[in-house]
């Protein structure tokens, strides 16, 4: 996307625009004299916190006509995505998977030139050790993990599409993504009520987080995944699967000290308890699936990334942690509030 003046801007859709990702990457492609912005969310930011160099379009993945919405720009990036709720898996994968369905069609019929995909370090399979994966790792998914499977499925829609188009098709890997903006989603996906009373009674008492000893998680700043977006968007040969991570792992030790608590180690099983009843009695939003998906999730070799985007994180893992759990804290609720599912 070079920015010259004798030509047109690109217009560039970005599905999910108001989400933790999307309003990132609208914030940096809104700086481009050579992009034109539609976000599209089927809940816009409040007239006052709309920026007005952005294009906006209320609308639902699932029931409205996508090929409207597509005809006319040149790239989409796809970042719609429910996580919630996860006591309906049934919901979230119709929004899921059966919106990227009729996205991709949509797609096909319009003859849409490039198109990048939010997957994410969930698609990849359980990981047995500390070996990174690269993006040849098949993106089989966690069999019993909703929001893994999804991933999973997602991607094969993909490949089906790359088969019977020529649309360039570059689909993103991202580590757990985290930004300071998106504090109350975090609250309201993971937490609960109930989760966010407990978190601040540790930390007035100053009592000891309860983690296991070996857990570690990858991360990466949102800001980070948006730049990776507008690098695939301005290197025309870009296509493929990327994955997304800063460094180092967050390890147990980490998330206390950033919590300004210390540990004791419990065993997974104890977590993944305590999480399945709080779920099972609705006051904890977490599924005990997602103890799974973090407990076997792998860490990713970014390579590729380096190689062929030349891009590389400008956020440590742990200063994202410290922005995403101070917004966390601090109820930060961004432009928009979160859809409840």
């Amino acid at each position: 996307m070079a920015d010259d003046a004798s030509r047109s801007p690109l217009r560039v859709l970005v599905l999910g625009a108001t989400g933790n990702l999307g309003s990132a990457l609208v914030e940096r492609l809104v700086e481009r004299s050579d992009v034109q912005v539609v976000a599209v969310a089927r809940r816009l930011p409040e007239p006052d916190a709309r920026d007005e160099r952005v294009e906006y379009r209320a609308a639902d993945i699932t029931t409205d006509d996508l090929d409207a919405l597509v005809t006319g720009v040149d790239a989409v990036v796809h970042l719609a995505w429910a996580i919630q709720p996860m006591h309906d898996p049934h919901r979230t994968w119709q929004i899921n998977t059966g919106g990227t369905a009729r996205l991709l069609t949509a797609l096909e019929r319009a003859g849409t030139r490039v198109v990048v995909h939010a997957s994410s370090i969930g698609a990849y399979p359980p990981a047995a050790d500390d070996r990174r994966v690269d993006e040849t790792t098949p993106p089989s998914g966690i069999g019993h993990v909703p929001y893994s499977v999804q991933k999973a499925y997602d991607e094969a829609l993909l490949d089906a599409f790359e088969l019977r188009t020529t649309c360039r098709v570059v689909r993103l890997r991202p580590a757990l993504v985290l930004q300071r903006a998106a504090g109350a989603e975090y609250e309201g996906l993971f937490l609960g009520a109930l989760g966010s009373r407990a978190l601040g009674a540790l930390r007035r008492l100053r009592a000891p987080l309860p983690l296991p000893r070996d857990l570690r998680f990858a991360v990466v700043a949102a800001h980070d995944v948006a730049r990776a977006v507008e690098l695939a968007l301005d290197h025309p040969d870009a296509a493929g699967p990327f994955n997304l991570s800063s460094e180092p792992p967050v390890r147990a030790a980490d998330l206390a000290s950033t919590l300004g608590l210390r540990t004791v180690h419990v065993p997974w099983r104890l977590v993944r308890g305590v999480v399945r009843l709080g779920f099972a009695l609705r006051v904890v939003p977490l599924s005990p699936a997602w103890v799974d998906m973090i407990r076997v999730s792998p860490l990713l070799d970014t390579g590729r990334a380096l190689g062929a985007l030349d891009w590389r994180p400008e956020v440590s893992a742990r200063d994202a942690l410290a922005d995403a759990i101070g917004g966390v804290l601090d109820h930060d609720r961004g432009a928009t509030p979160p859809l409840d599912g």
